[in-house]
């Protein structure tokens, strides 16, 4: 149990530091994107999960006509190879999202039931702190119960049984992207946090095999 949770972790950590990286990438595609007449997406059009899809233009500089030509066939290469490399990562992003949607949504169907104690904690606490509904939408929750319902933490007021009313007393926001962009916004805290809690369980896991090792060695010598 401990391994999966240290894995869970290490995962967290690593797709901080990826992340991180890709804001890297972003911040120097906006900057460049700004520069480029011919790249037409607007900064509202970036998300943090995007690429840089442009390529540095030739400029006008006084170059030789040599150079203008290699800058230029230079230029159609990285439009190329740029083209491939956002269609390939925007691709697997989106398997990713959708994968995990479904998995979201199977879910769903074991919130309330016995045994499910923390999932159905967690859904309750995410829907009522983030303020939304279902994975994607609150009709998620039609599928669950079979009829027009939601759980009483989708509900703007919470009152017992609230989820029977109309879909006008629910938060309407999705809670996938809801929490996909609270964790965004909180990468580094979360990277951070994760990081730390595996070095505390890493260092843990140490003393325990430790003092094992030396209770062994205690035991051999008496014996």
């Amino acid at each position: 149990m401990l391994l999966i949770i240290f894995l869970l972790e290490l995962t967290v950590v690593i797709l901080f530091f990826v992340y991180t990286d890709k804001g890297h990438i972003l911040h120097f595609s906006y900057f460049q994107a700004e520069q480029r007449p011919h790249c037409q997406r607007s900064k509202a059009h970036w998300s943090a999960l995007d690429f840089a899809c442009c390529s540095v233009p030739s400029k006008d500089d006084g170059s030789s006509p040599h150079s203008i030509i290699y800058l230029k066939k230079e230029t159609e290469e990285l439009d190329r190879s740029n083209t491939i490399f956002c269609t390939y990562s925007r691709g697997f992003l989106d398997m990713i999202d959708k994968y995990a949607q479904r998995d979201l949504k199977k879910g769903l169907h074991l919130y309330g039931t016995d045994g499910n104690i923390g999932l159905t904690n967690a859904w309750s606490i995410i829907q009522t702190d983030f303020r939304c509904c279902g994975v994607s939408n609150y009709t998620d929750w039609f599928e669950v119960y079979n009829t027009t319902r939601v759980p009483d933490s989708c509900c703007l007021e919470f009152s017992e049984n609230c989820g029977l009313h109309s879909p006008g007393t629910w938060w309407k926001a999705p809670c996938y992207e809801t929490v996909k962009v609270w964790l965004q916004e909180n990468l580094l805290a979360v990277g951070i946090f994760g990081l730390c809690t595996a070095m505390v369980q890493i260092l843990g896991l140490t003393f325990a095999m430790t003092m094992y090792c030396q209770v062994v060695k205690a035991d051999t010598y008496c014996a």
